[in-house]
């Protein structure tokens, strides 16, 4: 017993992986589509503003904080029966963080921002669920001066 249960955590261990961005991959999107669990990014001006629809983390490397024109959240793909966490940490957005509800049922997602600029503020937009984020953690994270804003919309059907 004691050897079939340390095997099958050694392969979902195996499972996880991480990738750098431009490295492995030229795009942010391009990694995170690529369905590792983890996408480092390197410093650098990256003109793209990717979707995330499933657990993931992205942490900025380098000496200076990489920069995306934004990051678009949405809660499809987040499996309800595994950890719904995303983390972000090292990351300037120069544009509009947004989180939309596209999944009838709710997530109960963990969004993690720490070491982040979010010069647009973050904006959630739900549609079918109000409880879809469990939480929503900003941690040593910078707001822009008067753009910045967290604005959250209900839309009930």
């Amino acid at each position: 017993l004691v050897l079939v249960l340390g095997a099958g955590i050694h392969c979902g261990l195996a499972n996880a992986s991480t990738v750098i961005v431009p490295d492995q991959f030229p795009r942010v999107d391009v990694a995170i589509r690529s369905g590792a669990d983890t996408v480092r990014i390197r410093s650098g001006m990256y003109r793209e503003r990717p979707t995330v629809d499933r657990a993931l983390v992205l942490e900025g490397i380098g000496p200076d904080r990489p920069q995306l024109l934004g990051l678009r959240i949405f809660n499809l793909n987040f499996d309800p029966s595994l950890p719904r966490l995303l983390g972000v940490t090292g990351i300037h957005f120069s544009g509009r963080v947004e989180h939309t509800t596209n999944a009838v049922s709710p997530r109960n997602l963990l969004l993690n921002f720490s070491e982040c600029s979010l010069d647009s503020g973050l904006l959630q937009l739900q549609s079918l669920d109000p409880d879809d984020i469990a939480t929503l953690s900003l941690q040593h994270c910078r707001l822009g001066p008067k753009q910045a804003r967290f604005h959250t919309r209900y839309d009930r059907i």
